[in-house]
């Protein structure tokens, strides 16, 4: 079931859309509602939940992203909370350039060690880690930054954007959807920027079970095969390879069938 509300100054020309898929997070809601009304103007509401029914992170916000009606679009996670100025410095950063399509802000445990200020890759292509995660915040990350691409958990992005590239690949059931996301709008041109004068805090409560985190392996492989040279895809192979043998070794086998299935049966 989706619900839709309109915010402070809603209406058919609202400048901002604001998205939430609910899954078993009902107990958030209350917050990020207050919240909402409390530190943002012009604006739209719309959730759905995938209590009944899980289909995914991508095919639930695509559902949303049909109905929206916003110049700007903001992905925001049901666990979250926003503080003064936040859609304000997001949007504020998105028209400085026309070639900026998607805008991440600073994101903020509950205890202020920092979740998230964009995507690191210094792991990559093995795995993609949020940058400064379980930091303390003292401004390290304050200035503005270029990111391959960032946490879906909170994102702003152009409604021309979408129109250019399209919607979520709903094939990422859950996680990487936002890396695939963010390669494809770099590939037609587009910028994916970091906001630090946004602030919204994130409680990261574990909706995603290991199961799907052990599964997001699979989406690899389509990620390096469509947006990266052929020898990235071969090294993430022998990596994956290797993770296979060492769990089998250490008789870790949910971890080696993970790495295995995601080598055999990848997403392409």
């Amino acid at each position: 079931m989706d619900l839709w509300a309109f915010g402070q100054e809603g209406t058919s020309s609202t400048k901002i859309s604001i998205l939430t898929v609910q899954y078993r997070s009902g107990q958030y809601r209350p917050t990020l509602l207050e919240s909402l009304g409390k530190h943002t103007q012009n604006y739209e509401y719309i959730e759905h939940s995938n209590d009944l029914e899980n289909i995914g992170f991508s095919k639930a916000y695509n559902k949303l992203l049909r109905k929206s009606r916003g110049k700007y679009v903001v992905l925001l996670n049901p666990d979250c909370k926003v503080t003064e100025n936040w859609a304000r410095s997001l949007v504020r950063r998105a028209e400085e350039e026309k070639n900026v399509g998607i805008v991440a802000p600073k994101l903020l445990q509950f205890n202020n060690l920092i979740d998230s200020t964009g995507h690191d890759y210094g792991n990559w292509p093995f795995t993609v880690a949020d940058r400064g995660q379980g930091e303390e915040d003292i401004g390290q990350y304050d200035t503005m930054t270029e990111l391959v691409s960032c946490n879906f958990a909170c994102a702003l992005i152009k409604r021309s954007l979408i129109e250019r590239i399209g919607l979520l690949d709903e094939r990422f059931f859950l996680y990487y959807e936002d890396v695939e996301y963010c390669h494809r709008a770099r590939k037609a041109g587009w910028r994916t920027v970091y906001c630090p004068k946004s602030i919204v805090y994130h409680q990261r409560h574990g909706s995603g079970h290991n199961r799907w985190m052990d599964e997001s392996r699979r989406y690899v492989p389509y990620i390096l095969r469509k947006y990266y040279p052929k020898h990235e895809l071969a090294k993430w192979y022998l990596h994956k390879a290797k993770a296979t043998i060492a769990g089998l070794k250490n008789r870790d086998f949910a971890y080696a069938s993970s790495n295995f299935r995601a080598m055999i049966n990848g997403v392409w």
